[in-house]
């Protein structure tokens, strides 16, 4: 078995040797895998999940993680090349020449900070080199017509100088949902992806890189299908199985919206790494900007009676700067982080009841929401290394964050149609007081301005890790981290006071018990982990069963656990992987949760229900993949490899609720690949397919609004086939 390097610590480390639950896939395998976004990891990685929400995508790790609502800070923090990517839009970022994606389960506050309270995925971008290389692929999707085009090259400059520089196309024309009111084949999609890296060594004691990406993507049309009828209004819908179709029901009206998801994002990155006083001196100074917009149509019908869009900007400046070195049987780090963000964001949900025979008057709920945060964070780890086979570590982090919100809800005329590169002021230009009292009738909503909304949080985030060696690459260890999230203020609450606003901060503790090592005179690799976290006042985001995500603390969670990972090579050319996850996550406390689509058609939209002791959203008792490759000789200098693997899940809560129409049954998914390729690998033609079984399943589902319309959700995509071409040079 190779050596796997990875750096869930910031600094370079061999697999086995690292106290955390980590999983990490090389970029190649990313590439051979036909794994281009992070939705596709969950057939990789145990224990995680990722979906693509109507609103925004949602990451959970051992069953938790942060919903729907635009001021999330995020329980499962995404980082690339160490800078945060802290909004789960940014889920949405397409992955392209890595190095490596590693998955960190449980809290991981000491060096990631605020947004891993449940965990992190560790993303490492391929570096430039001291030589030249070039490498590409070109991929063709068939069911989908779908061509994914990505390629790098590293470029030497002059002695100590190279620029590495990526890119990726991606165009899918015909998309898994059929809407069979216009004929339309969604999501479309158009994704553009570069990066450039420029490598600077002026001597052996000082290196510098900089760094530079663009992201681009655009998906016309939705992946959302109503899929259980109306309770309140039976025959709404003519077709509501979960097949990839939409209803064909009161198709005649002319307002049906299409749907898009836009996101452009810009990232500019500058790391410095000094060697003095006997350790290094690492900075890591970066700026992100980004916009999306997202449309979407509420109630599943060709008739315009909900619509939603919603508009964001995000600015990031973030500046750390750490200290690492070693003195006797110490190794030492202390370190220091700030961020600044501005978030700028406006929603528009539209409400047409005529079509209902409501008579009211057509009019939308207009919010605006502006958030200025700055984070200061001190943190600190000393590991001592007591014999050659002992080590114990112990470390902190203190953060202080501070929110400064403006909050506007008002009502506004309905707009026909929203571009995705809307200006707010032209919405605001919407305005009408005049329909105050129809949302006060129909919602219950009076409108509001509040200004100046305050948020402070500081906490103290300690972490303790013994460490023993058993034998030669072999090793157990035991961990005990306790962590926080800052709180905020709601982006959307429809709250009559500002204090109403607000929701605290999370607080996880968690234990831990491993061991990694190597077996069977080096053919085997394991790792095992036993592992309880609880959370206190944690942040959900849950659907009101009118028109919005709205953000509250839930008293008490609890997930608990074993994880299992097998590498094995038992002959020169087989290898078999194994992962495999078996998980209680539930809440211990969760009065007041929202009641599911048939409690409030009997006790009213705003009922409440008791989950206390209910599973939480994602929480899969058991989950598993296992994958078998196999390399044959040809003869010829040629070589075939295969690879097959079987990824599988018991049943799940894709909604909030734990409804029972929101429950996922089990199922299993078949992934192949076949390549043939010279010895030298200067190129390989590789057939794929992902979902060979073509099993359907929900990733996220919700009521449709009106909650009384039915169910729907966000359906998984078919069987892929494809061919792909690859090359190195």
């Amino acid at each position: 078995m190779e050596d796997i390097v990875v750096t869930a610590r910031k600094r370079s480390e061999n697999l086995r040797d690292v106290p955390v639950a980590l999983t990490a896939v090389s970029g190649d395998t990313l590439t051979h895998r036909n794994i281009t976004q992070m939705v596709d990891l969950v057939t990789t990685l145990p224990n995680l999940t990722v979906s693509y929400g109507t609103i925004q995508p949602r990451t959970f790790i051992r069953g938790f993680g942060s919903g729907d609502n635009l001021s999330f800070d995020q329980s499962v923090g995404k980082f690339v090349d160490n800078v945060s990517y802290g909004r789960d839009q940014d889920s949405r970022i397409p992955l392209f020449d890595l190095e490596r994606v590693e998955v960190l389960r449980g809290p991981q506050v000491l060096l990631f900070g605020n947004s891993a309270t449940a965990g992190a995925l560790n993303i490492t971008t391929r570096k430039p080199g001291d030589r030249f290389e070039a490498d590409g692929s070109i991929g063709y999707e068939f069911n989908s017509n779908e061509t994914n085009v990505q390629g790098g090259a590293t470029l030497p400059i002059a002695d100590g100088v190279s620029l590495r520089v990526a890119g990726l196309l991606q165009h899918l024309d015909k998309g898994w949902i059929h809407n069979n009111v216009t004929g339309f084949d969604s999501p479309r999609t158009r994704n553009y992806a570069g990066r450039a890296i420029l490598r600077i060594e002026p001597s052996s004691d000082l290196q510098i890189q900089l760094k530079a990406e663009y992201d681009r993507l655009l998906d016309e049309g939705e992946n959302i299908q109503v899929y259980k009828q109306s309770l309140a209004v039976p025959g709404l819908f003519d077709d509501t199985k979960l097949d990839g179709r939409t209803s064909n029901s009161n198709a005649g009206p002319p307002y049906f919206q299409q749907g898009y998801a836009y996101l452009r994002n810009q990232t500019y990155q500058a790391d410095v790494n000094y060697h003095v006083l006997g350790g290094q001196l690492i900075s890591t100074s970066s700026y992100r900007n980004y916009m999306s917009s997202t449309s979407t149509d509420g109630d599943g019908l060709a008739a315009d009676i909900f619509n939603a869009f919603i508009f964001n900007r995000y600015r990031q400046f973030a500046q750390e700067i750490r200290f690492e070195g070693t003195s006797g049987d110490f190794d030492y780090t202390l370190g220091g982080y700030y961020q600044h963000d501005e978030m700028r964001a406006f929603t528009l949900i539209e409400f047409n009841l005529a079509p209902l025979g409501v008579p009211v008057p057509p009019f939308a709920r207009y919010l605006s929401f502006d958030q200025d945060t700055d984070a200061w964070s001190g943190f600190a780890n000393l590991r001592w290394r007591i014999t050659p086979k002992l080590k114990v570590e112990a470390g902190f982090r203190y953060t202080d964050t501070r929110k400064d919100v403006n909050q506007l809800l008002a009502t506004a005329n309905i707009i026909p149609s929203l571009p995705r590169n809307t200006k707010r002021a032209t919405v605001a230009q919407q305005i009408n007081p005049a329909l105050d009292p129809v949302q006060l009738a129909v919602l219950g909503v009076s409108p509001h301005d509040y200004r100046g909304i305050q948020q402070n949080d500081g906490y103290f985030q300690p972490q303790v890790i013994v460490q023993y060696e058993i034998a030669p690459a072999n090793m157990v260890y035991a961990k005990f981290v306790s962590g926080s999230k800052a709180g905020g203020v709601d982006a959307i609450s429809p709250a009559s006071n500002p204090n109403a606003t607000k929701f605290g901060p999370e607080k996880a503790t968690s234990f831990e018990l491993g061991a990694k090592g190597r077996l069977a005179s080096g053919h085997l690799d394991y790792a095992l982990t036993i592992f309880s976290t609880t959370f206190k006042d944690l942040q959900l985001s849950v659907f009101d069963n009118v028109s919005s995500f709205l953000v509250s603390n839930v008293g008490k969670a609890r997930t608990r656990g074993v994880e299992l990972e097998l590498n094995w090579a038992p002959a020169p050319r087989l290898r078999i992987d194994f992962n495999g996850a078996y998980l209680d996550a539930r809440y211990l406390s969760f009065p007041g949760a929202t009641c599911t689509n048939e409690q409030s058609l009997i006790a009213g939209p705003t009922c409440t229900q008791d989950l206390s002791g209910a599973p939480t959203s994602y929480a899969s008792k058991w989950s598993g993949n296992l994958g078998i490759a196999y390399e044959q000789p040809l003869g010829g200098d040629y070589r075939l490899a295969g690879r097959i693997d079987v990824s599988a899940r018991s049943s799940y809560d894709a909604g909030s609720t734990n409804s029972p129409d929101e429950r996922q049954k089990g199922y299993a998914q078949l992934d192949a690949n076949l390549d043939l390729s010279p010895n030298s690998s200067s190129w390989t033609i590789s057939l794929f397919g992902r979902n060979l079984t073509d099993k359907r399943y929900l990733s996220f589902a919700l009521p449709t609004i009106p909650a009384t319309f039915g169910e729907m959700g966000t359906y998984s995509r078919g069987r892929q086939l494809g061919v792909r071409l690859s090359g190195r040079f």
